[in-house]
C-alpha cells in the first residue's frame, strides 16, 4: 500500500513538474 501511494505521489509530482515546465515555455 505504501509503495503504491509513493508511486502515485511520484507520478503526480512528475505531472506537476511537466505542466509547470510547459507553462514556463509558453
Amino acid at each position: 500500500i505504501v509503495r503504491k501511494s509513493l508511486t502515485i505521489a511520484g507520478e503526480l509530482c512528475i505531472y506537476t513538474n511537466l505542466s509547470h515546465t510547459i507553462e514556463t515555455l509558453e
